[in-house]
């Protein structure tokens, strides 16, 4: 007997709930950050790419002085004024940016039950006798 496992099948399967959960539990301030997630299947691997700062959002940052012009529309948006850009860089550079931890916990929470699901989709494991 031969099990086989159909892993393109699989990965395909789990990429659409995979998206669809780390969509859901991504922070949002304007919505660029989860319009950016997106999945490709690369050489039988689940490639999970996103804007160049989701690692930060996930992983929260250490103290350091962030670019300034960068936070003003956040400042705008979530403050209420622009000027206030200086004052949450100064206080990113005491005190960090703390973690959201979406992507880490979509992956430890999620990806074992993702897993189950997308092997019982039809196809995905047959039996050769």
């Amino acid at each position: 007997m031969k099990i086989n496992i159909n892993w393109g099948l699989v990965f395909e399967s789990m990429k659409f709930y995979l998206i669809e959960e780390l969509h859901r539990r991504a922070p949002t301030h304007d919505g660029d950050l989860k319009r950016s997630i997106t999945a490709a299947i690369q050489d039988d691997r689940l490639i999970i790419s996103a804007l160049h700062y989701a690692i930060f959002v996930d992983q929260g940052t250490r103290p350091h002085m962030p670019p300034v012009d960068a936070l003003e529309k956040w400042a705008k948006d979530k403050l209420g004024d622009p000027d206030l850009k200086w004052a949450l860089a100064y206080h990113i550079k005491k005190y960090g940016t703390k973690p959201s931890w979406f992507i880490r916990d979509t992956i430890e929470q999620e990806l074992p039950g993702m897993l189950a699901r997308a092997l019982q989709v039809p196809g995905a494991i047959t039996v050769e006798k």
